[in-house]
């Protein structure tokens, strides 16, 4: 598929940027002669101040960030699209079997135990920024028992139901049996444990997800259909709604794109037949181009 070809040739560009920091060797390939290929980079240009947000590690547990100065860290991958936060059970989509199981917790560590650790591993480590995931596919790990079949796609009794507003009072001590998590309980819970945006502990941005483009190869027993703009549009407008309400400190980031053909028109179907619809009524050049402006109206509606 498209995507999958340039995710390739992303990895393959960072590789050869990142070949600027190696020092100069020598490959062999069977048949050809050896060869040598320097690389260098000329910092003698012009500088500018970049943003404190550019480098950090993209990881939370302890050993990535060992031994490194970074101004912010990253809790997200494909695990956190169907974190329960309620359980602290996960499923790894395609990564690994469709498997639901203990990989970022238990119950045993309470409620959102895998963003509290995170939180404390950044402030261990001095580092002020945190950026978390928020779940936006409609399902998360309901249990601990493995994979999950493609008879057992959500709706199923292998996944719980994820509703971004609760119809009620938030709580401390979400109901492991109604088959539901909230994120607004969610973002609560974490901004009256840990601390709202402003504070040393408490989360300063939140991503919407996680690569939802990809939501139906990598997730398909949880998110089968591909994503439509319409659905990512509202969900996000939604979710950041409610986050802002919570905590008007913290930052919202989105869409967690996966690359260069998501930007441009979202989903790789071969007719692009809402994109192309959404484009010509509105003359976008991108469907960043409409993402933005539909956040930015959002924006302008709510007052922040």
């Amino acid at each position: 598929m498209i995507k999958k070809s340039f995710a390739g040739l992303l990895a393959g560009i960072c590789t050869i940027a990142n070949a600027s920091l190696m020092p100069i060797g020598t490959v062999s390939a069977e048949g050809t002669d050896s060869y040598a290929m320097k690389v260098s980079v000329d910092l003698s240009g012009e500088k500018k101040e970049i943003s404190p947000y550019i480098y950090g590690v993209n990881a939370f547990d302890s050993a990535s960030v060992k031994n490194v100065t970074v101004n912010n860290i990253r809790q997200g991958g494909n695990r956190f699209t169907g974190y329960n936060w309620e359980t602290n059970w996960s499923n790894a989509g395609e990564d690994w079997h469709n498997s639901s199981d203990t990989n970022q917790g238990d119950l045993g560590d309470g409620p959102a135990g895998a963003p509290r650790k995170f939180s404390n591993i950044a402030v261990k480590n001095s580092i002020p920024y945190k950026l978390a995931t928020l779940q936006m596919a409609g399902y998360v790990a309901a249990d601990k028992d493995g994979s999950v079949t493609a008879e057992q796609t959500a709706p199923s009794s292998r996944w719980n139901k994820v509703e971004f507003k609760k119809d009620g009072e938030l709580s401390l001590d979400p109901d492991l049996t109604d088959g539901t998590v909230y994120m607004d309980e969610f973002v609560n819970y974490l901004v009256k444990t840990l601390g709202d945006a402003s504070t040393k502990e408490g989360i300063q941005g939140y991503s919407l997800d996680n690569e939802p483009v990809l939501w139906n190869d990598t997730h398909s027993r949880m998110h089968p259909e591909p994503v439509t703009i319409k659905e990512l549009g509202e969900k996000s407008i939604e979710m950041a709604r409610n986050v802002k309400k919570l905590d008007p400190d913290a930052e919202v980031f989105g869409p967690a794109l996966y690359g260069y053909t998501a930007f441009d028109h979202l989903d790789d179907d071969d007719q692009h037949t809402e994109w192309e619809t959404v484009k010509a009524a509105n003359n976008y050049h991108w469907y960043l181009d409409s993402y933005l402006d539909d956040m930015h109206k959002a924006s302008e509606e709510a007052g922040t």
